[in-house]
């Protein structure tokens, strides 16, 4: 993975080069993407077992974003609401829709909203990392959370890119987990050995009493 060994850089330290829409009640089932707009779109629920279309959707958003990366006729995947026990990683230009109702001919659905629960990427807790995309990156109506880290003082951050300019997220709520502690320190430096204790000075001599 292109990632390895390189410093991860969490969304809040970057917010200059990232687009954070403000909310709003547009309907995504009549608004289309501001980008990939007239590509084709794969589709996923929880457990689903299909090829990515809408009658039969993927199961898995990462195996989605895969097949866009290898097809230029798709530009992105719709979401079905439910819980998604994996971390995205995002190497091209993508649109990725969440909170959708399939049984709604993938409307926005009424109550529900797509969880993605993240996962560890160098002992770090990550929810979605987006690496050295030349275009945009378009991620709306996602819950995108990161775990703990699991190694010490590892960090735990819901979106994270590296070398990637164009990042959109539109109503989504990020939730990341706390850190862990550090490493403990180094023992310290013996001490140095005390002075050398003095010399007592010899006990007074007492007479013996007579009787």
């Amino acid at each position: 993975m292109a990632t390895a060994n390189r410093t991860i850089f969490a969304v809040l330290l970057a917010l200059p080069l990232l687009l954070l829409s403000s909310c709003s009640n547009e309907d995504l089932s009549t608004s289309s993407p501001p980008h990939h707009s007239g590509r084709g779109m794969l589709h996923v629920v929880p457990g689903g077992l299909g090829t990515g279309a809408a009658d039969a959707p993927m199961g898995s958003i990462q195996a989605a974003i895969d097949s866009v990366m290898r097809n230029r006729d798709l530009g992105g995947v719709r979401i079905a609401a439910g819980v998604y026990d994996e971390f995205l990683y995002i190497g091209g230009p993508i649109t990725l829709r969440g909170g959708l109702d399939p049984a709604s001919n993938w409307e926005a659905h009424s109550t529900d909203s797509t969880v993605i629960t993240g996962g560890l990427l160098e002992e770090q807790g990550i929810g979605v990392v987006v690496d050295t995309v030349d275009g945009s990156v378009d991620l709306s109506d996602l819950v995108i959370r990161a775990p703990s880290g699991s190694g010490p003082g590892a960090g735990s951050y819901a979106v994270c890119f590296w070398e990637s300019d164009n990042v959109r997220l539109t109503r989504c709520r990020l939730r990341a987990s706390a850190g862990t502690p550090g490493a403990d320190g180094a023992e310290g430096a013996r001490g140095m050995a005390g002075d050398d204790g003095q010399t007592p000075e010899p006990g007074a001599n007492f007479a013996r009493g007579g009787r």
